[in-house]
């Protein structure tokens, strides 16, 4: 990248328009941006670093806001209605960019009063690919003509300057817009040179007061920034992404784990229900059986194969149990004491075992289910045939009972159905007799209506009297329409007379209204004339205004007094802690020499001893180095004043100690010095009293300007009120000329409504309308007495049409009542009844006579019913006789007939003669069946000898036995079939369950296996405790580190040429978070001392060449790391001041090499650069009030 031109209107304390051109400025590759402080030169930085990425050289953060708002625009334009903005032309890859930026601020409203907000702007184009020959020819004759400064623009190059190139880009079709977005500017810029706004500050923009941030920033963050700027995010992404993984697989199998020793927990208690079953079906049901059946039960449980022997016995160790289950004694997988296919082949193992037993159980329960089921059926057969047999029995008896009640009944019906005979006769008789009665009673009301009639007649005046009286009301009530007319007359007449007393009033108060608004504008001029004139207030403010401007230099003044103060007062605390120092340095190379001479001494002495030494390490039974024997009866004495060797390393250990305090208490003056220096440079040479005595003028400046500033406030509330007058004075003259047209207007409507009412008074009205409302009144009487008369001529048609209609009716009625009683005297005549007394006895209603026949129908259906239950409970008796027979016989097969009499109970029905055994209206069919049939009367299944028969065998059943024996064999099976359910419950249980833990120790075993390999990468790549690696240094660490040795090698190849290379960046050791290698430490290595130290012990002009080389270093490598991408361009703001005249000649021979292939700008106020360097930039202020302007050498 490399810089063109830069124009800028408005910004900080360039209040005009400036440009610069920077092909011509870097045609020597250096230029310098000098000035005093705080007279704008980093401004310059601002705009170049506000134009790409929106925001200024020091927010770090790149984010615009109110501190880039208040920076950027110039103070000298509030309120006016002047454009700040900025424009940057670069070259980048063989093509060239404009960039346009305007930022937020805020400027007078366009119509009324106060201020309105103007939001950033910002737009990106490239010079079209037809201009860019053109564009390069003006960039080519850069520089061939006289710097110049023109109408306070500085140009280079010519007559023309820079804002030819800007001239060149308005012309049609020499540029091709890239965006029109603000916010898109900086995305295109980031993605065209590969640097985001940190990266570029950093590398290309060394801002103020951030040149040695990265030197002394922690490892961590180091570590953090260099990632940022080498692109090092894949690494932490890859590093992120094994982390993440191991926490993913960790949880994953965690859970697979617990899910796994669910499943057993289940599967063991699914085992132990089997094992219960198993241990205690047989002993349950040979409870329930007999001991007949308990022997039978014994022989099938043989046949099943069945060894209860095998059972598990609960006296197995808890500790066995839960190994078979792949368990330790805390009930959890037992791992890692045995390996995962080992812990699932032995689940495979112990379900198998499982699955035999369950087997076992379900055998052994379907046996019992069969045998219980024959024993049911065969109870359930012979106590159905004996109850069946007792309800046939029964049954019978009550058949026999019904035929018996229904024949008792058969007079009873006869006598009923002649009843309803003699009804159905009397109800024709009956019905016409009564329609007679009711024409009769019709015919008394029609003549008793004609009678009423002819009385209502007679009440009403003839009907031509009637009509006459109705015409003359109607005409006396036509009068009306004329007397409504009259009275609207008069209600007009004395709207009239009301309109014109309104008018009058309207018009005396129109009169007061004028008077009052004239005087109330005399009382405004005569306000307005006891202020001063607006021009004099005006004039006043202007003045106040141009000696305020100069309160934002006051105001900077004071804050650089307290700062030259606060430095001055340090740098006095740090020339005492400089004697102090200086006297601890004194008295440490004392105290190192002596400890050094002690040491020296003692080991002379002890050197001189000779075998005395040897002796001292003399050890009975051990060979004497010397001459090998083992006994030492004389050993050698030490002489007199003679150390031994260990008192001797402790005086050496001292005098190291002692070298270590001087080399401490050298770097502490040093330290001290360099700070001391540093403050005394800050406060600008002053002393304490000397700052204190700036700081005293600079207060009293601002205590002028306070006072300045309220006479402002006052001269503009007395403006306020001076316009508030004037507004006044206007308002009451535009009320009075309102208030004279009204009261015009108000005398021509008052005079119009006196002519209208000329001729009218409130006695006249008053008479209109008393004679108005009389004949109104008169009309309306009339009117209702015509509706009267109206209502009375129709009433007497009514009664007329009436008369007519009853005496019709009267005539129709008594041929129908005559008609109706020659019809009842012929059906008398008809019937078997004597009178019509006699058929209204006999007559019944239709309800009584529906009865009586539904009676006799009942009757007849009973009876036929009652003969075929007959016929059919003999049949089924007959048939459950037989049934009992065969099942309730001797053992030895007799007939139940042919045992004797005394081996029998007495029969129910021995007492009973034979021919009470059928029903009464059963024996005449019963004998009339013997006559037919001989054969028949001598059958056994004849129903009287059946109804003996079964009588005898039902004595001779015990049926509370047999229903006890079916609820014991029902109760038997019924828990025979509970115990194989449940067995089959456990079975199915057993097999799902068997099914999941299956699966789950699959997917345990499997997901152990995956997550081996994962949690070994992961921790080595984060270099967490638990790392297989001894070096415990994370992906990313490891990543930057090797990366940053290139940018350590760089820096050192720089440091070779400045003060003879004394100076060499190392990486040192650190360790970080969880004991792991996580930061960048840098040592100085000092070659003057082969030792190695932080570079917070740098002095400042030793920080500022290392922290140079460093930052030159970093920018060719990440040139390099972004695809080669050229940065031609590297501004230095400030520094140099710190710099020794030998350093600052070794800085600029470095950056002589430098510039050979790159544009370097330095920005500093030090006298000695101007001398080295020619082209330049120079800032100078124009005014007390801080406004500033530039001038441009080339």
């Amino acid at each position: 990248m490399k810089l063109i031109a830069l124009r800028f209107q408005g910004v900080g304390p360039y209040k005009g328009e400036y440009a610069i051109d920077f092909a011509a400025l870097t045609r020597s590759h250096m230029f310098l941006i000098d000035g005093e402080t705080g007279a704008g030169k980093t401004t310059l930085l601002d705009c170049v670093t506000f134009a790409l990425y929106g925001s200024i050289s020091g927010n770090t953060e790149g984010k615009s806001g109110v501190g880039d708002r208040n920076r950027l625009r110039s103070r000298f334009l509030d309120g006016q209605d002047v454009e700040t903005y900025v424009e940057l032309i670069f070259e980048e890859g063989g093509h060239y960019y404009a960039v346009r930026r305007t930022p937020a601020y805020e400027k007078p409203k366009a119509r009324g009063e106060g201020m309105t907000s103007k939001n950033a702007t910002g737009k990106m184009m490239r010079v079209a690919d037809g201009a860019e020959v053109g564009f390069a020819m003006l960039v080519a004759q850069a520089g061939e003509g006289d710097a110049t400064d023109i109408g306070g623009t500085a140009n280079v190059g010519g007559s023309n300057g820079a804002a030819r190139y800007f001239d060149f880009l308005d012309e049609p079709d020499h540029a091709v817009a890239i965006t029109s977005r603000a916010g898109e500017v900086a995305v295109e810029v980031e993605r065209l040179l590969g640097l985001d706004r940190g990266q570029f500050s950093k590398t290309i923009m060394l801002a103020q007061g951030q040149f040695a941030q990265f030197l002394r920033m922690s490892p961590e963050d180091r570590t953090d920034l260099v990632k940022e700027l080498f692109g090092a995010e894949e690494y932490e992404a890859i590093q992120n992404e094994l982390d993440a993984r191991r926490k993913r697989f960790g949880s994953a199998v965690d859970e697979q784990r617990a899910t796994l020793e669910e499943h057993v927990r289940t599967a063991r208690e699914n085992s132990r229900r089997i094992m219960e079953r198993l241990e205690s079906a047989s002993v349950e049901f040979a409870r329930r059986l007999t001991d007949s059946e308990e022997t039978d039960f014994r022989a099938g449980s043989m046949d099943t194969g069945m060894s209860y022997g095998s059972v598990e016995s609960d006296a197995a160790g808890a500790h066995d149990e839960a190994w078979r289950w792949g368990l330790d004694k805390s009930g959890t997988l037992d791992e890692p004491a045995r390996s995962e296919t080992e812990i699932v082949e032995q689940l495979e193992t112990t379900l198998r075992d499982v699955e035999s037993n369950a087997r076992r159980l379900l055998s052994q329960t379907e046996s019992r289910v069969g045998q219980a089921d024959e024993r049911l059926a065969a109870a359930r057969r012979r106590n159905e045939a004996a109850c069946g047999l007792r309800e046939s029995y029964e049954d019978m008896q009550d058949a026999r009972t019904r035929v018996d009640e229904l024949e008792s009944r058969r007079r009873d019906i006869e006598t009923v159905r002649q009843q309803v005979a003699q009804a159905r006769q009397a109800a024709p008789i009956v019905a016409k007799h009564a329609e007679s009665a009711a024409l009769r009673a019709k015919l008394d009301d029609c003549l008793s209506q004609i009678a009423d009639n002819a009385d209502a007649l007679a009440d009403f005046e003839p009907k031509e009297e009637l009509r006459k009286r109705h015409a003359e009301a109607v005409a006396a009530a036509a009068g009306g329409d004329a007397a409504r007319k009259a009275l609207q007359i008069a209600d007009a007449h004395a709207r009239t007379l009301a309109q014109a007393k309104e008018a009058r009033e309207c018009l005396e108060a129109a009169r007061h209204k004028a008077e009052r608004c004239e005087k109330a504008k005399l009382e405004a001029a005569a306000a307005c004339e006891a202020l001063p004139s607006s021009e004099s207030v005006e004039a006043q403010l202007e003045e106040l205004a141009g000696r305020l401007g100069a309160r934002g230099q006051r105001e900077a003044e004071l804050e650089r007094a307290k700062g030259v103060l606060v430095h001055a007062r340090t740098a006095e605390t740090l020339a005492g802690q400089v004697t102090d120092a200086e006297a601890e340095y004194a008295a440490a190379q004392q105290a190192r020499s002596s400890a050094e001479a002690d040491a020296d001494h003692a080991e002379e002495t002890l050197r001189l001893a000779g075998a005395a030494r040897y002796a001292e390490d003399l050890v009975e039974g051990a060979a004497c180095p010397v001459c090998g024997s083992v006994e030492h009866p004389h050993p050698a004495s030490r002489p007199d004043g003679a150390l031994d060797e260990k008192t001797v390393k402790a005086l050496r250990k001292l005098a190291t100690e002692r070298m270590e305090d001087e080399s401490n208490a050298k770097s502490k003056l040093e330290t001290l010095r360099v700070k001391a220096e540093a403050e005394r440079a800050q406060a600008d040479g002053a002393d304490v009293a000397s700052a204190e005595e700036r700081m005293r003028l600079a207060r009293h400046a601002m205590d002028e300007l306070d006072e300045l500033a309220e006479r402002q406030t006052a001269l503009k509330a007395q403006q306020k009120r001076i316009a508030d007058a004037v507004e006044v004075l206007a308002k009451a003259g535009e009320a009075l000329t309102t208030a004279i047209a009204e009261r015009e207007i108000a005398a021509k409507q008052a005079a119009d409504a006196d002519s209208a009412a000329k001729g009218i008074t409130a006695e006249s009205i008053a008479g209109e309308r008393g004679a108005a409302e009389r004949q109104l009144k008169q009309a309306h009487e009339r009117a209702l007495e015509a509706e009267t008369l109206t209502r009375r001529i129709s009433e007497r048609e009514e009664l007329e049409q009436k008369d007519v209609s009853l005496k019709a009716t009267r005539e129709a009625l008594t041929e129908q009542h005559q008609t109706v009683q020659r019809a009842v005297a012929r059906l008398l005549e008809d019937s078997d009844f004597a009178d019509y007394e006699a058929a209204e006895t006999a007559a019944l209603d239709d309800a009584e006579i529906m009865r009586l026949e539904s009676q006799v129908d009942t009757f007849g259906k009973n009876r036929a019913a009652a003969d075929a239950d007959m016929s059919r409970t003999r049949e089924l008796l007959t048939e459950r006789l037989d049934a009992c027979r065969r099942l309730f016989a001797p053992a030895s097969g007799e007939p139940l007939d042919s045992r004797k009499p005394s081996e029998t109970r007495e029969p129910l029905d021995s007492q009973v003669p034979q021919d009470a055994l059928a029903p009464q209206g059963c024996r005449d069919s019963l004998n009339s069946q013997d006559r037919k049939d001989s054969r028949d009367s001598q059958n056994p299944q004849d129903w009287n000898a059946i109804s003996r028969q079964a009588a005898q065998l039902l004595e001779s059943i015990d049926f509370a036995a047999l229903d006890a024996a079916q609820s014991a064999a029902s109760q038997s099976r019924d828990d025979a079939i509970s115990a194989q359910q449940t067995a089959r419950d456990l079975d199915t249980n057993r097999r799902e369950i068997a099914k999941r833990l299956a699966k789950a120790a699959e997917t345990w075993r499997t997901g152990m296996a995956d997550f081996a390999p994962v949690r070994t990468m992961a921790l080595l790549a984060t270099a967490g405790k638990d790392s297989p690696s001894a070096q415990k240094v994370s992906l990313v660490t490891f990543a930057v580190t090797e990366r940053f040795r290139d940018v350590l090698d760089r820096a050192n190849e720089l440091l070779k040429d400045i003060h003879g290379g004394v100076y060499e960046l190392r990486l040192g050791t650190h360790e970080g978070r969880s004991g792991g290698k996580t930061g960048l430490p840098i040592a100085v290595f000092d070659r003057r001392t082969e030792r190695s130290t932080e570079p917070s012990t740098l002095s400042g002009g030793e920080t500022f060449f290392v922290s140079l080389a460093l930052a030159l270093a970093l920018a060719d490598v990440i040139q390099a790391e972004n695809g080669g991408i050229s940065m031609e361009t590297l501004f230095i703001d400030e520094g140099f001041g710190s710099l020794s005249d030998e350093y600052l000649d070794d800085v600029m021979d470095v950056l002589d090499g430098i510039a050979r292939t790159r544009d370097i700008g330095i920005i500093s106020h030090v006298g000695q650069l101007k001398e080295r360097v020619h082209a330049r930039v120079s800032v100078a202020r124009v005014s007390e009030n801080g406004e500033s302007r530039l001038t441009v050498t080339a």
